[in-house]
């Protein structure tokens, strides 16, 4: 099942690694890549949710990252940059003892939305002041808890129709 999750959010980021260097022409073009936030965040938190077992994120992004490799512009670093997407969602579940609380998820995409907001505008090397950071790093956070509402919603959607359901659900 975690194979399948990892091949299906690949849909949405084989896209979104090729839009990726668009995102950082300019500062407003960053906004838009923290706009969009949540579809990164969905294929990362998507394994966790509706397969509810420990490391399930982790091994999702390695499965992502090594079909990367060959489908993404950016070549063996996809590996690097997709393990470290499931770390930031696999890190906040272990700190929570992988209860699986519905906000649980929230503090994993939230975790997930403020480093990689605060990671796009390092990037673009241009000095913001601190209402543009916040306003930047807060829409990659607000868009990430909506990628977790989401990703929650399709569980719930597979659940009901009796697709992925793991015994201890």
């Amino acid at each position: 099942m975690v194979t399948a999750l990892a091949v299906v959010g690949m849909i949405l980021i084989i896209p979104l690694n090729f839009a990726g260097p668009a995102l950082f022409a300019s500062p407003q073009t960053i906004l838009i890549g923290c706009l969009i936030m949540g579809l990164w965040s969905l294929p990362f938190l998507l394994p966790s949710v509706v397969v509810r077992k420990p490391g399930s994120a982790i091994i999702a992004s390695a499965i992502m990252g090594i079909i990367g490799v060959f489908t993404t512009p950016v070549g063996p670093m996809a590996i690097i940059g997709h393990v470290i997407g499931g770390a930031l969602i696999e890190a906040p579940l272990a700190c929570c003892l992988y209860k699986y609380k519905w906000w649980n998820y929230f503090v994993a995409a939230i975790a997930f939305g403020a480093f990689n907001g605060f990671g796009y505008v390092g990037y673009v090397r241009v000095p913001f002041d601190f209402s543009m950071t916040a306003m930047m790093v807060g829409t990659a956070v607000v868009s990430s808890c909506i990628g977790a509402a989401l990703a929650i919603a399709i569980a719930h959607a597979l659940k009901k129709a009796n697709v992925g359901v793991s015994v201890d659900n």
